[in-house]
Order: C-alpha cells, then structure tokens, then sequence
C-alpha cells in the first residue's frame, strides 16, 4: 500500500511559514516607525532652529535701534518748574547775522533754517531750532564748512516744542546754547497737565 503524507508535519510547516512572515513583517514596521520618528524629530529641530536663529536676528535689530536711538538723543532733564501759559502767544522775531562778521556770529540767510542759537567754541558749528522742516521739527547743527545740517533732537511735536509761540517775558531766555564743543544745551517747551513747562537738556554729538 502506498505512503501518506503526514497532515500534521504540513500543518507544522505552514505554521512556522506564517510565523516567520509575522516576525519579518512586524520587524520591517517597526524599522519604518523608526525612521518616520527620527526624520520628524530631525524636521522639527531643524525649524526650531531656524525659529531660532530668526528670533535672535530679531533682537538683534532691536537693540540696535536702541543704540542709535540713545546716541542721537541723549539727555539729562533739570526739574520742571511749574509755570503759567501765556494768554497771548507772541511771535517772536529772530534776525540771523551775516557770517561775514565776527567769529561770534552766525552763517548767512540761505541757512537760516536754523534759529535762535549759538556757534560752537571753535567757531566750526551753529546748533539751533529747526522751525520750518516738516518733520524735523527740532534742534540741528550745521558745520560752516561744508554747510551740512544734521537734525540730532526731534522734538514730539504733540507736547514739545521750541518756544517760538510763547512769551519769553514769562519764561526767559529760550534758545541753544554750547558748553563745550561736543556737548549742546536746548531749552524745550513741554505741554503737562500743569500747563507749559520750559525744560532745559543736554545731546552730546560726534562729529
């Protein structure tokens, strides 16, 4: 009589077939899981890195226009003293002198932009008010000898200006003036809850 084949040996055979398919299938799941986690994790460092690095550029601007800002403008302010508006604002007539004069006195008309201010100790600059530029309402310095006007305080033209419409009968002398060549004072009228107050600053300047 012919042989059989044993059933339960194919039986055995498939099993261990199916279960090798198993391990290789779930292994070849688990090695792509892997890689999906670590090229994520790879991708999301990568843009927090560039967030980074793009936060830093950021502050970095900042702090720059800080530091040009505190170097064009740098001063001290004196305590305000509480004084009244006047009723009756006056104009205030200013005549520029020729600089054909003395060293003490001022460059000629076509730079009369500038008013109501002083040359420097070394007779190189006149620093004054800047009443007329739209936008750079303030205090400037010209050098005489390139004629170069350089605007280096900007007044807050919503409550601060340079005292062309009041009276310096009640608030005195309100101009520019120098205490060395780098350093200049100017008088600002300042709008507060009390009324005008006259202040009087200081702006360091580098050329």
């Amino acid at each position: 009589m012919p042989s059989r084949t044993s059933r339960p040996s194919q039986k055995l055979v498939s099993l261990t077939k199916d279960y090798t398919h198993a391990i290789a299938y779930h292994s070849s799941a688990i090695t792509i899981f892997w890689i999906l986690f670590l090229f994520l994790s790879l991708g999301f460092g990568m843009l927090s890195l560039t967030y980074y690095v793009k936060l830093n550029q950021q502050e970095l601007k900042i702090q720059e226009l800080n530091r040009l800002l505190l170097k064009s403008q740098i001063g001290t302010s004196n305590q305000p003293k509480n004084l009244i508006t006047s009723s009756k604002p006056v104009e205030i007539s200013v005549t520029i002198p020729s600089a054909s004069g003395t060293k003490d006195q001022a460059y000629n008309s076509p730079y009369a932009m500038l008013v109501r201010g002083a040359l420097s100790p070394d007779g190189t600059k006149y620093a004054g008010y800047d009443d007329t530029t739209t936008g750079k309402l303030g205090v400037g310095v010209i050098t005489l000898a390139d004629k170069r006007v350089r605007h280096i305080v900007l007044f807050d033209t919503r409550v601060e200006s340079s005292g062309a419409e009041v009276s310096t009968g009640i608030y005195g002398t309100i101009g520019v003036r120098w205490t060395d060549n780098k350093t200049i004072q100017y008088d600002v009228m300042v709008k507060k809850a009390a009324g005008l107050v006259k202040e009087t600053r200081t702006v360091k300047i580098g050329f």
